[in-house]
């Protein structure tokens, strides 16, 4: 986490971090609404996005690139201003389209245990949020360490997936992901604070409480579809 200047500035806190909440909740709101409407709904839309997977050579492939893209067009201009309103847009993208891959995922497993795991990472999203606004010692370090194992775990996920596909390796890498995006939830939580703090006045204060609210989306969605993994009964 970069060094943030401090400022004894608490007003205004509590409506940035509900602001930021909010849009975090109004991504997870969208991207049920595009899995619903693309897999469980009898509708035209479900219809075309049924044949876009079975007609375009890829298609999974394509829809994870749309992503990665979508996330780094809202993180490359992180320190320039940009309007609160493209960062919105952006965000909505991406979230109508993660929305897509996780209904992919989601319809694997019963519906019992998708609304189980939902519940389950809520209550645990809820906890971890908590413990960020309100602990005192400074996260940093171990966000930082939290980091720098995630780029181990992606390295393991694509080895066991093209090598090993040893599924008690899948199971470990499941439950490695609950604890480091557990740690990154609180991390990215505090980390708020410190935003604001330093970037209060600033003109680019929206774009980053956008991106803000990306992060906690990203925190919820992993440590979700860990759980699902673990627990989840498939179809």
């Amino acid at each position: 986490m970069q060094e943030y200047k401090q400022i004894d500035r608490t007003e205004g806190l509590p409506k940035f971090y509900a602001a930021i909440y909010g849009y975090m909740t109004l991504g997870l709101l969208m991207s049920a609404a595009s899995a619903y409407l693309a897999i469980y709904s009898d509708t035209i839309i479900s219809d075309m996005f049924y044949e876009f997977l079975y007609e375009v050579p890829y298609s999974v492939l394509i829809l994870i690139g749309i992503e990665l893209l979508l996330v780094v067009s809202l993180r490359f201009k992180e320190n320039r201003i940009r309007s609160t309103a493209a960062s919105t847009v952006l965000f909505i993208l991406y979230s109508v389209v993660s929305g897509l891959t996780l209904g992919l995922i989601t319809s694997l497993y019963t519906g019992e245990s998708v609304m189980a795991a939902f519940i389950s990472t809520a209550a645990m999203f809820g906890v971890l949020s908590v413990i960020g606004v309100t602990v005192k010692k400074d996260l940093s370090p171990i966000g930082r360490g939290a980091l720098s194992a995630l780029i181990g775990l992606i390295v393991t996920v694509f080895v066991n997936a093209f090598i090993f596909q040893s599924e008690g390796v899948s199971m470990m890498i499941s439950i490695v992901t609950v604890i480091i995006f557990s740690i990154l939830t609180a991390y990215d939580t505090q980390k708020i604070k410190y935003i604001y703090q330093h970037y209060a006045d600033s003109a680019g204060i929206g774009s980053l409480m956008i991106l803000c609210a990306l992060e906690l989306y990203l925190d919820f969605i992993n440590i979700f579809l860990a759980v699902l993994r673990i627990f989840g009964k498939r179809n």
